[in-house]
């Protein structure tokens, strides 16, 4: 930013702050009326002017306004934006729809994500939480239905995590309760990630009776466990997309809905943000995010287990959010996953 005078700054920090309120591209008329700056509306346009010289500004044509770039944003999250602190209203909200019992890891997710969605009125994505260190405790299995079993895992960390089965097939209640002593007696104490590795071993081994319940067991683990180290990303709010102005062009909606679509593609981006940043982190545009969300931020924080990064959260919205009010909720909503794990998890 040395290429910038005190000045300059100041004035390009309204320029995006009365983008972002009115969505509007802003004159050097209308900033001289609204600040205090004690500039002429030519003053201004002059210093509008070398601002849209040096990238930070642009306009949508001619005789229009001013609104801010990629560049003009980074600017303005790095200079002038400070994370707000959440009013008393709001983190008692938000204490009260995290303090009920939490059922398994996707609940949980869905609270979060529902909870952070509602408050920040943008779209929301959750990775799960990528724990591989765990080990098998026990494992109960309760028919549902004809074909269906529940899988419940409980691990010896206290995280426990359940998966409906489909069998294929009717399986008795003597056969069920094999499996389960099986899987109690043989495999407790093993790594929840070598488990399904344990079964096929036992299965190329075996010549008896034993065989049919090693089978249904491989098929348990491979049906219900991958969850456990696949992490998988959760998009809630997309609705709130359809209302900002940005995307009213139906093209634009398209590629974006297309990228909310593409989940892999989103582990990926998320895991890997969570691996570059301890904190807080923003991506603003087409530098940061791709060249199909140009024009979309999205901010993001990890949450941890056990004093380790598990996972990532973050809103993903326009350009022109509020930046300082979405880094508030998005700090405090990592907190109170990382807080919702380690109850889960004693």
């Amino acid at each position: 930013m040395e290429d910038l005078t005190p000045r300059q700054k100041q004035i390009l920090a309204l320029v995006i702050e009365a983008y972002i309120q009115t969505t509007l591209p802003v004159g050097s008329r209308t900033l001289a009326e609204s600040s205090r700056l004690g500039l002429s509306s030519a003053s201004l346009r002059h210093e509008m002017g070398i601002l849209e010289e040096r990238g930070y500004l642009t306009h949508p044509h001619t005789s229009a306004g001013r609104i801010p770039t990629d560049k003009g944003y980074h600017f303005f999250v790095r200079e002038a934006v400070r994370e707000e602190p959440l009013s008393t209203a709001v983190l008692n909200f938000i204490s009260q729809q995290m303090e009920g019992r939490i059922e398994n890891l996707e609940s949980l997710m869905e609270r979060a994500s529902r909870i952070l969605s509602t408050m920040a009125e943008e779209a929301v994505l959750v990775i799960s939480p990528e724990i591989r260190e765990l080990y098998l405790k026990e494992l109960s299995l309760v028919p549902w239905d004809e074909g269906r079993l529940l899988a419940v895992w409980c691990t010896t960390s206290g995280l426990v995590q359940d998966r409906l089965v489909e069998m294929g097939e009717p399986i008795s209640a003597e056969e069920i309760e094999r499996i389960r002593n099986f899987i109690n007696e043989e495999l407790a104490g093993q790594a929840i990630k070598d488990l399904e590795e344990e079964v096929a071993r036992r299965i190329e081994s075996c010549r008896d009776s034993l065989r049919r319940i090693y089978e249904q067991t491989l098929q348990i683990v491979q049906k219900s466990l991958p969850s456990w180290n696949a992490p998988r990303v959760l998009v809630e709010g997309s609705r709130y997309i359809l209302n900002q102005p940005e995307f009213q062009d139906l093209k634009k909606l398209k590629r974006l809905m297309a990228v909310l679509e593409e989940k892999s593609n989103l582990v990926d981006f998320l895991t890997h943000r969570t691996i570059a940043t301890e904190g807080i982190s923003v991506a603003i545009g087409a530098r940061d995010l791709s060249k199909e969300i140009w024009d979309c931020s999205l901010v993001t924080a990890p949450y941890l287990w056990r004093r380790k990064y598990v996972g990532t959260l973050g809103v993903l919205g326009p350009r022109r959010m509020p930046y300082g009010r979405i880094m508030g909720l998005v700090h405090h909503m990592a907190a109170e996953m990382t807080h919702a794990l380690e109850r889960w998890g004693t």
